[in-house]
């Protein structure tokens, strides 16, 4: 090679080329996707879901609205990714529950302890998410996705659990309601709705999952 074509041929340490330019360009859409979910964050909890808008998002996000239907078609759209981004959080219980490899009461106790707490961090977008749920059925599929996801992990400890993935339809609707419980009973102790104490709903449901689990 001459000096011309080295001086000529870019040098790969100094120049981003096509992947580094790539990866800039999907951290720079990654930024702006963060940067709209976390203002809708607080728009929903500030205004409630029904009453804001995609504009006030966009106002509250700074970016512009082509660059909001870059990433989502609706509001709801929006909501959904929200929802989607808490789901590791909400699954790391059931992730720690099953790498303990304990089964027994008290390890289910502190599982359904973990899921309250879950919960009581995240008690304003619960509102959020009950408020969709009323209003939006189709927004009942992100819950049942979410549901499989916690039944998947327990299967990998609880035989309960592994029966109700093997297509034993009656199992597994049984598996679905145990998990639905979970959440309806966290949901309503930490929004006040429901008047639960929090202890007591930790007992009343660590004896149903322990049930479910020990019904062969």
């Amino acid at each position: 090679m001459t000096i011309s074509e080295r001086a000529a041929k870019p040098d790969a340490s100094r120049t981003p080329g096509v992947r580094g330019l790539t990866r800039l360009h999907t951290a720079q859409r990654a930024a702006y996707r963060e940067r709209i979910v976390r203002a809708a964050a607080e728009v929903f909890v500030e205004r409630s879901y029904v009453a804001a808008t995609v504009d006030d998002v966009l106002s509250r996000a700074g970016v512009s609205r082509p660059t909001f239907y870059r990433y989502f078609d609706n509001k709801f759209d929006l909501a959904v990714s929200l929802i989607r981004s808490t789901v590791p959080e909400s699954l790391a219980p059931y992730k720690g529950f099953v790498a303990a490899g304990d089964r027994g009461e008290r390890a289910v106790r502190a599982l359904i302890g973990e899921v309250m707490s879950f919960y009581e961090a995240h008690a304003p977008l619960v509102r959020v998410m009950t408020e969709i749920t009323a209003i939006d059925p189709h927004y009942m599929l992100e819950i049942d996705a979410a549901f499989e996801q916690a039944a998947r992990e327990l299967a990998r400890l609880l035989p309960a659990f592994q029966k109700s993935n093997r297509g034993a339809k009656g199992r597994a609707t049984r598996a679905r309601l145990v998990l639905n419980q979970i959440a309806v009973t966290c949901q309503l102790t930490v929004s006040g709705e429901g008047r639960f104490d929090r202890a007591a709903a930790i007992d009343l449901l660590t004896e149903q999952f322990l049930a479910f689990c020990n019904a062969g």
